[in-house]
């Protein structure tokens, strides 16, 4: 392995892709009539992680991209409004995991993870029933959304993974139930009206991620007046086209 030679590749590489995306989209046109679209997905965080010179890649695809006089680059919503969709497909139920099913995250060895998430679940939404979010102290409100957030890593999808794989098995337990006994801590603040807020910063400093969590997302809920965004709306019109669900997407 000769990292500056793997870096020089990158450029190489990124100019054969756009190369691709060129003569796909010509073929395209040549065949229909019209421009085409295409769609190009990365799971992000796979740059730089599994593929040490895949942020260099991308960096040159981009400008190669933007250097290309027929190739743009743009926004899903933006290309949708553009050319709108024909045709709409039902996606079989997968995920990326090994198989296409959900072995790696229910499986005998992280089913036990379940029982606390749900549980933890369930009691945020009671204490969105019981409290007064709109009117708690300061020390209540901070509590509150530190413990939301807490709810949020104890979720986090990478615990069972890490389990199952056994990339890290032993890390991910600890972190797994470091996030449990610090919600059930925060939990446990709310519901005496004590607070030890210097145990409340300790844990928001620590993890210190998802800051736009909002206590009063919690009042909507508990007001049954949060609603979702029908994302689909605007492609009901569509006629459905099934697909073989013994594919993996």
């Amino acid at each position: 392995y000769d990292p500056v030679l793997a870096f020089e590749q990158t450029k190489s590489h990124a100019d054969h892709y756009v190369g691709l995306l060129s003569g796909l989209l010509g073929h395209y046109d040549y065949e229909h009539g019209e421009p085409g679209m295409i769609m190009i997905s990365y799971d992000t965080e796979l740059f730089g992680h599994w593929w040490f010179e895949g942020v260099s890649f991308l960096k040159h695809l981009i400008r190669g991209i933007h250097q290309h006089p027929t190739l743009t680059t743009n926004t899903a919503s933006v290309a949708l409004k553009a050319q709108p969709p024909k045709q709409a497909i039902e996606l079989p139920e997968s995920t990326w995991g090994a198989g296409g099913h959900y072995h790696v995250w229910a499986n005998d060895d992280v089913t036990w993870t379940w029982t606390y998430i749900h549980q933890a679940e369930a009691k945020l939404f009671e204490l969105a029933g019981t409290l007064d979010v709109p009117n708690l102290s300061p020390d209540a409100a901070t509590t509150l959304n530190v413990a939301a957030r807490q709810l949020l890593l104890l979720e986090g999808s990478d615990w069972p993974f890490l389990m199952t794989t056994g990339q890290a098995h032993d890390y991910a337990i600890e972190r797994f139930n470091e996030h449990k006994d610090n919600f059930w801590a925060l939990t446990e603040m709310l519901d005496t009206n004590q607070f030890d807020m210097s145990q409340v910063h300790a844990i928001a400093e620590q993890d210190n991620c998802f800051d736009f969590v909002r206590n009063d997302w919690l009042t909507e809920w508990q007001r049954g007046r949060k609603q979702a965004i029908d994302q689909t709306e605007p492609f009901k019109h569509l006629r459905p086209i099934k697909i073989a669900t013994n594919h993996t997407l």
